[in-house]
């Protein structure tokens, strides 16, 4: 009897010794940076890019044109070289992506003309006591959003540059230590340790 019962504390012993460092573990890796997945968020922004800026540690800029997300990292073409580049995530300081003025700028500014244009042809019409037809209230809209949409254009251009899109974390991944040695007088030591 005392055998089996000292047979299961000893089983829940080594159960118990197991179990910790694997929770450790797993606590220790989940605060680290984890892995970006094609499916996020970022990828999809990243992926939707013709280019991309790429800042490593180094304070190095690098242009990256047909970026795509991999799960340890990001690749693309290097318009300098012509050659394929990748960058893991631990390379990468930052990501940044062009701002898209020029395009908001333009779709602003066709619709304020358009807006504009159609809102000028109806008083023309008005005003005019018969003499035009309903057709100049469409000329007017459609000129209107011509010149709308260049000067949204032209207006949104001035705006282009780089926004940040990721960032890296700076802070430290925890790092576990797990030893096991023998001790005197017969079984083993484990010891359990997090480095930051």
């Amino acid at each position: 009897m005392n055998e089996t019962r000292g047979r299961r504390r000893g089983a829940r012993r080594v159960l118990m010794g197991l179990t910790a460092p694997v929770l450790l573990l797993m606590t220790c890796l989940s605060l680290g940076a984890g892995q970006i997945e094609k499916d996020t968020k970022l990828a999809a922004t990243i992926e939707g890019r013709k280019k991309i800026l790429v800042l490593t540690p180094e304070s190095e800029e690098r242009e990256i044109r047909q970026p795509r997300v991999l799960a340890d990292g990001v690749e693309g073409w290097d318009p300098g070289s012509g050659q394929s580049v990748r960058f893991s995530w631990s390379e990468i300081r930052a990501i940044q992506v062009r701002k898209r003025g020029a395009r908001l700028g333009l779709g602003i500014g066709s619709a304020l003309g358009f807006a504009g244009g159609l809102g000028a042809g109806a008083i023309l019409v008005a005003l005019a006591e018969g003499d035009l037809t309903d057709a100049t209230i469409l000329i007017g809209g459609v000129g209107g959003m011509a010149a709308g949409a260049l000067v949204g254009g032209l207006v949104g251009s001035l705006f282009n540059g780089w926004r940040t899109v990721y960032t890296a974390e700076t802070r430290s991944c925890p790092v576990p230590t797990i030893s096991l040695a023998p001790i005197r007088g017969g079984g083993m030591a484990l010891t359990l340790a997090v480095g930051f």
